[in-house]
This record gives C-alpha cells, structure tokens and sequence, in this order.
C-alpha cells in the first residue's frame, strides 16, 4: 500500500489519442448501473476553456443504505504523465460517496458547504493535466483554507474505494480507466501521512472506520492516536 512517486526523472505522457468525452459519460454511467444503483442527473459543464471537460455523475445506491455517489467523467480523456512502470494507471476518474441526504440541486450548490465535494472533485480531475503529474492511491494534495465554512479538512488523499464491491477499473475504448476514492483530511492527518508514509494512514483510515463516505464533521483519526 505503498504510495507510487508522484514525480520521477523518466515522467511519460502516452501518445494514445484522447478519448472523447461522450464515450467516457456512457462508461461512467454503465459502471454506477450495474455496480451501484440508478443514475439520478449529470452534471453537465459548461464552462471548459482550459482543453479539459469535467462532468460530475450522480448515483444513488439501490437496496436499504441509500448512499449517494459523485463520479468525474472526462479526468480519463487525456493520458497523465506517470512514471517509467506505472502506465496502466495513466487515466483515472475519482468518486466520493455522500450521506443520502446531502442535498445535490443547483439551488443547494449555492451554499458552499453544499457545494464543496463537486469542487473537490473537479480540482482534483484538473489537478494532473495543470501540474504535468498523475494522481494515483496514495497521493494527497492540500488546499491553503478549509474547503468550506463547515469543515475544518483541508486537504485529500486518493485511495482504493472501500465501500465497492468490484474492482475500481472501468474499460473506455480499449483503454483502463482506474477509479480512486477522495478521502478529505485535517490539516494534522495530511501532517501524519507526510511523517509516517500513505500506509500509515492508510491504516489508521480503515482501523478508525473511515471510509469513501464523506462525514464532514467526523473526528480527526489523529487525535485518537
């Protein structure tokens, strides 16, 4: 459970032509159909002047837990720069999953505490083609201020999603799509995975029962150490 380098002398981008958006939408919905439950919207984006279009899925669980999931589509249309080795991780998509009464309207999304995961998520799917790096299990990435007005987590790491029965992979025009799990952080257990390593908190997430379901108020695992 070691976190793969982020950066490495022999980074690569793959010549593998993108792959268009609408076959990534159809995957990403085919995969919460027969993994999850009903896809209830996308969430279309509008505004994609920077090369990379970023929708957001929104699933609903089936069966007596009703979570709620939030995919990206469209992260795996561009090859990330990996290091020499790790090629088959070269496109991602990331999810979190939501308590099922977390509101997801565009009325909701006016308040920030409401909105903030969406933002995550589209930070994150942007994160690797603005910064020439990858994002794989194991990688954090810290904002400078809390993510909103009603959590005090600052910062994400990726990690294999827990609460999935099947292997995170989804298959795009002959292409492996990896799909990894946000975890929010503190600011101190982002300072715990620097110190001791991913596996050590990686540890400590599922020891503690923290899992891809996202409680913006839980206690820090830190502190109970």
């Amino acid at each position: 459970m070691t976190a793969p380098p982020l950066h490495n002398d022999h980074m690569r981008v793959a010549a593998d032509p993108p792959i268009p958006v609408g076959h990534i939408i159809e995957a990403v919905n085919r995969f919460i159909e027969e993994n999850i439950g009903e896809v209830v919207q996308v969430f279309h984006e509008i505004d994609s002047s920077d090369g990379t279009h970023i929708d957001i899925h929104h699933g609903r669980s089936s069966g007596d837990v009703r979570y709620q999931w939030l995919f990206t589509s469209g992260m795996s249309s561009f090859p990330m720069a990996v290091p020499e080795g790790w090629e088959d991780m070269a496109r991602a998509e990331i999810l979190i999953c939501l308590p099922p009464d977390w509101p997801l309207n565009m009325d909701a999304f006016k308040d920030e505490n409401n909105y903030w995961p969406l933002r995550l998520l589209k930070m994150l799917a942007r994160y690797p083609r603005r910064n020439s790096t990858w994002l794989c299990a194991g990688h954090s990435v810290a904002e400078d201020k809390a993510f909103a007005p009603a959590t005090k987590m600052s910062s994400v790491v990726l990690m294999r999603p827990q609460l999935l029965s099947v292997e995170p992979v989804i298959s795009v025009c002959d292409q492996r799509v990896c799909v990894w799990a946000a975890y929010p952080l503190y600011e101190e257990e982002l300072a715990y995975k620097l110190k001791h390593g991913f596996e050590a908190l990686a540890d400590l997430l599922v020891q503690n029962g923290v899992t891809e379901r996202l409680n913006p108020a839980r206690p820090s695992i830190v502190k109970q150490v």
